[in-house]
């Protein structure tokens, strides 16, 4: 999925480039206790022994050697899609993209939303991407707060500018990385492979768990490239030793000129990426002057961004396959 801009310009700013079917209904034949005081073996001719009343009382039913089956169609009870969050059975629509996001490109705007190679939707003035994963308590509470602690604190990176972030602040930026990551993987354009788990997680923690890790790395595209706004995709990564690394997935995006890498698994081993290139698994291998760790937290004070090379729009594109 990417939402893209017109060539030429740059993704935070600037120049850079009601009929109803009929119904067939099943009638069981009820279970019938004859009358009172009348007596079934004296009405039958049928010989056969008759067996007492489990009601009690005095009368008799014919007792049969093959009795005739009673079928009864009990319709099963459609169960409610329950919050993945907290587990409330009232979810709604969740914008993975806050309109706070949206609104930093208006320059770019119109935007053409791309979910599948021949399926895109031009024209948008919202980076239009939803679920419903999520209840309206979750939405309006604690997911409302991460989006507003997201928004004081990534304008800046989103168009290119230098910061510092201290450890609390590194703290709300992963939390909102996290929690988008896992609201895009929930969305119809990504492929759902994060643990449920992870995401009760999020809700009674708030924060990502020991065995994720968030990376961070820049994309500035080149002025001859499309330009993308918003891009991203999940995927669970093949090759990968399912004792250490149980359910294990990738979750990347980008906003602007900020790139999230989320890698993480449902068991309690921590992630650590250090090789160059590319695992055989299709793993993308942060190398060291791109990518910076953002959680856990390693360092006091995160400067952002990268000192070293960033990724073009052929760059930001493969990454977000793997």
């Amino acid at each position: 999925m990417d939402a893209r801009t017109p060539t030429g310009r740059n993704p935070a700013g600037g120049d850079v480039g009601n009929s109803t079917a009929p119904r067939a209904e099943l009638q069981p034949p009820l279970p019938h206790w004859p009358d009172e005081g009348l007596d079934t073996a004296a009405l039958s001719d049928d010989p056969r022994p008759t067996a007492p009343n489990p009601a009690g009382g005095d009368r008799q039913l014919t007792a049969c050697a093959t009795p005739a089956a009673i079928i009864y169609a009990v319709p099963r009870k459609k169960s409610k899609p329950q919050c993945i969050s907290c587990g409330r059975e009232q979810v709604s629509d969740e914008h993975v993209f806050g309109r706070w996001v949206s609104r930093l490109f208006a320059d770019g705007a119109p935007f053409t939303l791309t979910k599948a190679p021949g399926r895109s939707t031009p024209g948008l003035k919202v980076i239009n991407v939803k679920n419903r994963a999520t209840c309206s308590g979750c939405n309006g509470g604690w997911m409302s707060r991460s989006e507003s602690e997201a928004k004081a604190l990534l304008p800046p990176v989103i168009r290119g500018e230098a910061i510092r972030w201290d450890s609390a602040q590194q703290t709300r930026v992963a939390r909102w990385a996290f929690k988008t990551g896992l609201m895009l993987d929930r969305s119809s354009v990504a492929s759902q492979v994060a643990p449920r788990q992870h995401f009760r997680f999020l809700f009674k923690q708030q924060c990502p768990p020991e065995s994720v890790t968030i990376y961070l790395a820049r994309y500035f595209p080149g002025a001859d490239e499309d330009h993308v706004a918003v891009i991203g995709s999940s995927c669970r990564p093949t090759g990968v030793n399912p004792y250490l690394y149980p359910d294990p997935y990738q979750i990347t995006f980008s906003v602007g000129q900020i790139v999230f890498q989320v890698v993480g698994h449902s068991g309690t081993a921590p992630v650590e990426i250090r090789r160059i290139g590319r695992l055989h698994s299709g793993l993308v291998i942060p190398t060291n002057d791109q990518f910076q760790r953002l959680w856990p937290i390693r360092t006091e004070h995160l400067a952002w961004p990268p000192t070293g090379a960033h990724l073009n729009t052929p760059s930001l594109q493969a990454l977000a396959r793997f």
